[in-house]
């Protein structure tokens, strides 16, 4: 890499990263999600881009499981950021902090109704349903890999529960 990345920045440029390509932004930017969660997404992000993290953040079983997976590219991770923060800060805006499991179904719906505005450029956009299952699904593995994070249910309940993203109703209207 290129740049000297540090954990406390609010944004990490990746460029010279192997799996960059150059056709895609290389930073991760990490401005957009609330305070409070920030540390959450570093942490994931660097779980995913480097699976054998686990093992020396929290040995024992669960962290040889997450260890096993294959690398994820850093694209796909700042990708993961990306949409996982606008749920985020669509939690936030509606005050939802620990969600019991009848709150997911409520945060579809408002994401569904509600554009969000990106704070950057103050663009307002409607969630895709691409965009709100991905995001979903990046919040369910924050919520799983929690432990591993020193955060047993960061979100409360489980991410839309024990159903499939597919069946959860997040992929098109219901």
């Amino acid at each position: 890499m290129r740049f000297r990345i540090t954990y406390s920045d609010d944004s990490w440029n990746l460029a010279g990263a192997a799996d960059f390509d150059g056709r895609s932004s290389s930073v991760l930017r990490f401005g957009r999600i609330p305070v409070h969660q920030r540390d959450m997404v570093k942490d994931h992000l660097l779980l995913i881009g480097d699976p054998g993290l686990a093992r020396t953040w929290a040995p024992g079983a669960a962290a040889d499981n997450h260890a096993t997976r294959r690398r994820a590219h850093w694209a796909t991770a700042r990708t993961a950021g990306n949409r996982t923060g606008r749920l985020l800060r669509l939690m936030d805006d509606l005050g939802m902090r620990s969600m019991r499991p009848s709150d997911w179904s409520a945060l579809v719906d408002e994401a569904r109704q509600r554009a969000i505005t990106n704070p950057a450029s103050k663009q307002a956009a409607m969630m895709s349903a691409e965009t709100l299952a991905r995001g979903a699904q990046v919040l369910r593995e924050i919520h799983d890999l929690g432990r591993l994070q020193g955060r047993e249910a960061p979100f409360g309940s489980r991410p839309w529960g024990v159903r499939e993203i597919n069946e959860a109703g997040l992929r098109g209207s219901r």
